[in-house]
């Protein structure tokens, strides 16, 4: 479903050229869920921006279904971003002007697809607040807001950079826990990058990526569940 070949991504600083990917190639299959760990500065985060169509690679290709996505256009780039990938941020992103279930339905307006809000805010356990703003919401609410939000455009991939990183633990275990499940129960291929070495026991697929270069790249034969870890 999903081919990387040598991709790499270069920043130029000044006199000093920044190797973010150093030839990255890996493949990843449908409904699978893929956790890509690392330390910060790794090349995680520049990884999925390119997988989700918000950066472009330096070299290398990328391929979605038969598609060559690092040969898009910016116009293309718009497009697959609104059709095929479904972002899940640490920091939410919702807009505060909107109520949880309007935030659902921006995402619903756009996509050619799409699924039901009233049934995503169902999934994610947040029925009764569908009238609420972000302000009047926990941190893990507005996160399941936002994961409603990736799901409802029924996307080909769904990407979430660090999507724990600003929640306590429990609620962390929580939004794991909930992640997987609807993504399973949508029939969806799940990509996570993360410096929390624990959520590799929780995937199907592991990619480790040190220095811009993987240096990992295996399966789990029996995965975890959440509730089987210590976090």
């Amino acid at each position: 479903m999903l081919i990387v070949r040598d991709l790499k991504k270069t920043y130029q600083i000044g006199e000093i050229q920044v190797h973010a990917l150093d030839g990255v190639s890996f493949t990843i299959k449908e409904e699978e869920f893929c956790v890509i760990v690392g330390a910060s500065g790794a090349g995680k985060s520049t990884l999925l921006n390119i997988l989700g169509g918000m950066d472009i690679p330096s070299e290398g290709e990328y391929e979605l279904d038969g598609k060559k996505a690092s040969d898009f256009n910016a116009k293309q780039l718009s497009e697959f971003r609104r059709k095929d990938i479904g972002f899940v941020f640490q920091f939410y992103n919702l807009l505060p002007s909107l109520t949880a279930l309007e935030n659902i339905m921006l995402a619903e307006g756009i996509s050619d697809h799409p699924l039901s809000s009233q049934e995503m805010l169902e999934s994610v356990g947040l029925k009764n607040r569908a009238n609420n703003f972000p302000s009047a919401l926990s941190g893990g609410e507005q996160q399941r807001v936002a994961i409603a939000r990736a799901l409802v455009k029924n996307p080909r991939l769904i990407l979430c950079d660090e999507p724990t990183g600003a929640l306590d633990s429990k609620t962390g275990k929580n939004i794991i826990a909930l992640l997987t499940k609807v993504a399973k129960e949508n029939h969806k291929t799940l990509i996570m990058v993360t410096h929390n070495a624990l959520l590799t026991k929780l995937a199907n697929h592991v990619l480790q990526l040190q220095d811009g270069k993987i240096i990992e790249d295996y399966y789990n034969e029996k995965p975890l569940s959440v509730e089987e870890i210590t976090w």
